[in-house]
């Protein structure tokens, strides 16, 4: 009998608690007390990082700067000087596969640009020197 009646209590206690009004959410129990609920937000890997190196001329041979665009995108370096002659190392960041990297390319960048215009460069392709 006394089985019985604890197995009716723990029952009636269930119940009683599938009935009840609902908890406050944190964000409700914080905006109660008069906080602020933070949001956050998580930011994808890039696909592929790159290494700029820039140069004072198309002998590709005096470095004048180096530009890093790492996978994680809260890391991004620049130091030095930029120049419209650079090699770009590309690599693939953790995760993905592109095909074709790790690769290593120079470019010439032609200012396209219209007297009072917007900016507008191309950058081409150029074999790299030998080293």
């Amino acid at each position: 009998m006394l089985k019985n009646i604890l197995v009716a209590l723990g029952l009636a206690t269930a119940l009683a608690a599938c009935i009840a009004e609902p908890s406050e959410s944190a964000p409700e129990a914080e905006e109660a007390a008069g906080e602020e609920a933070v949001e956050t937000a998580e930011q994808p890997l890039m696909s592929t990082g790159f290494t700029r190196t820039y140069y004072s001329d198309s002998s590709f041979t005096t470095a004048i700067g180096v530009e890093t665009r790492d996978c994680d995108p809260n890391y991004n370096e620049f130091f030095g000087e930029g120049s419209r002659y650079y090699k770009q190392r590309r690599y693939n960041c953790p995760g993905s596969s592109m095909p074709g990297l790790p690769s290593t390319n120079c470019y010439i960048c032609y200012d396209n640009a219209l007297p009072g215009g917007p900016p507008s460069a191309t950058c081409v392709g150029s074999s790299c020197p030998a080293f």
